[in-house]
């Protein structure tokens, strides 16, 4: 199977805009949740503490927005009060000697919140003692049904500020064959990353907060700073934890608001109050949540022929205020989401683009006439609750869908009736016409004429699914080709891996010759 990917930007309290998404995409989930059909969720800033909530918390999208809003009303309360009072009853509030004091109170302190307070707010919620990488709470999908991988971006204080991920997982990959970005795993596990203090990690954004201190590994700050775009590393993980994957990620990226670039440019200096290097580099670094380019960028880097499998859900804030800490505007954003124009449509196409994503197709061998065109035969099978899954896309799409290879329509989709009658899994033979083992094919799950999505592990040549599975090995695989899945007498024995007859010709042919071969020494003996 081919990953599917949540990847959410940062923003402060304008997380309310990517949890307005989900609940829309939620809507159209039903009755499947956002986890289970994401194998991998990764966060910066505040989008680091959505995916915790969702993914480890294993809240629902709906109680994962209250518990935001209420935390972020708690962590931007107010701000530190200067002890200088008297230069702002002196010079009036809010003028530029009157803020004096204030600035120069927050500098003192390295931030314009306390810490204490915002430390106090995620114990409360993520509790004290939950690690990172410790077990999640109990799950009613099984142990076979391994739960999503979650992580969240940070960066450290060093002057390279380099970027880190504290996640659940590991990776394939080695710490050098990581580039820029790097997976925080310490090697004692008395340090271990709590869930608050990675939350911390991924929100301690300069100038509002202090740098979190995890113990025995450094100071880290805001995520933002490196990879306010969650889009590009979430998807350079997934490679990492997943490199032989085949077919095209699936990646759901949404964002904090896109906001309006500046009248003039290219202003001029005005004086050291209103543009010191202090409120330069703040500027530069507000910019930094404006990821839309980030996003062009990446897609224009994706083959023309997947692009269709990643989604950029955002939204025009329209003159909305941009902070990060402006609590009074949440339902502002809300609202904008809302009320944009394509959102629900948008929302709709992404979950099913999730939904189908959970299907994949398996060889029952490898094809015994290669001439083209030849016949492809194997069995469709998904991951999950199939049931659930079936009851999504058919409250979805109540005309039907078929499956499509290409410009042809290879069967219905019949839903529950693909069941299987023993242990209840989805398990649908499907046959298609291929051209060549190592050239790609597709196969679609398709609802019009006009709109369709692929299923998971495609765009691929057929051998590379052969070697997925081990029909090119002698031995076949180490788990008999049937991972993570309850072994049953009624579908395994029908989609297990099978060799072709021209092998099995060959091992018969080897056995003759062995026998006659025997045969022949024992008369040379007699003789």
């Amino acid at each position: 199977m081919s990953p599917s990917v949540l990847a959410i930007d940062g923003g402060g309290v304008r997380g309310v805009i990517p949890l307005e998404f989900l609940l829309l995409i939620q809507e159209h989930l039903h009755p499947c949740r956002i986890q289970d059909v994401v194998d991998l969720a990764l966060g910066t800033s505040s989008g680091g503490l959505i995916a915790i909530g969702l993914f480890i918390m294993t809240w629902n999208i709906s109680t994962c927005s209250g518990i935001f809003e209420e935390l972020a009303r708690r962590i931007f309360r107010s701000r530190r009060r200067s002890p200088f009072a008297l230069l702002n009853f002196t010079y009036r509030s809010g003028s530029m000697l009157g803020n004096m004091g204030r600035w120069l109170h927050w500098l003192l302190h390295d931030s314009c919140y306390d810490a204490r307070v915002f430390d106090d707010a995620l114990k409360s919620v993520f509790g004290e003692n939950r690690l990172m990488f410790g077990p999640s709470r109990d799950d009613p999908r099984g142990s076979l049904q391994s739960n999503s991988k979650i992580g969240v971006v940070t960066t450290s204080i060093s002057r390279e500020t380099g970027a880190f991920v504290i996640g659940n997982f590991n990776t394939v990959s080695e710490p050098e064959d990581q580039g820029d970005t790097q997976i925080l795993r310490p090697t004692d596990i008395a340090h271990e990353p709590n869930v608050w203090k990675a939350a911390r990690a991924t929100a301690a954004a300069p100038f509002f907060f202090t740098p979190a201190d995890l113990q025995g590994i450094g100071s880290f700050q805001d995520g933002g700073l490196k990879h306010n775009f969650a889009g590009e590393i979430a998807s350079q993980i997934s490679h990492l934890i997943w490199p032989e994957a085949i077919g095209s990620t699936r990646l759901l990226s949404l964002g904090t608001g896109i906001t309006q670039p500046d009248v003039n440019p290219t202003p001029h200096f005005r004086h050291i109050f209103r543009d010191s290097f202090i409120r330069r580099g703040f500027d530069a670094w507000m910019s930094t949540l404006g990821t839309e380019s980030d996003w062009r960028r990446l897609k224009s880097q994706l083959d023309v022929a997947v692009r269709s499998e990643y989604h950029r859900l955002n939204v025009d804030l329209s003159g909305t205020p941009s902070t990060i800490d402006s609590v009074e505007t949440m339902e502002d954003y809300r609202n904008l989401v809302l009320s944009q124009p394509g959102s629900s449509r948008r929302a709709r196409d992404a979950a099913t683009t999730l939904l189908v994503s959970r299907f994949y197709f398996e060889l029952k061998e490898l094809p015994q006439n290669t001439v083209a065109p030849f016949w492809c035969r194997g069995f469709v099978r998904c991951k999950g609750s199939a049931r659930d899954l079936i009851a999504a896309l058919n409250r979805l799409y109540p005309e039907g869908l078929t499956y499509v290879s290409g410009n042809n329509v290879v069967e219905d989709f019949n839903g529950v009736d693909e069941l299987c009658g023993s242990c209840g899994s989805y398990i649908r033979p499907l046959s298609f016409l291929a051209h060549h083992i190592d050239h790609p094919v597709d196969l679609f799950l398709q609802a019009s004429s006009t709109r369709r999505w692929r299923l998971s592990g495609f765009p691929e040549r057929l051998a590379a699914f052969a070697a997925k599975q081990g029909l090119t090995s002698s031995f076949g695989r180490s788990n008999h080709g049937l991972p993570s899945r309850i072994a049953c007498s009624s579908c395994d024995v029908a989609s297990g891996p099978s060799r072709s007859t021209t092998q099995r010709r060959k091992r018969e042919l080897s056995a003759s010759t062995r026998v006659s071969k025997k045969v022949c020494f024992a008369l040379e003996r007699n003789t």
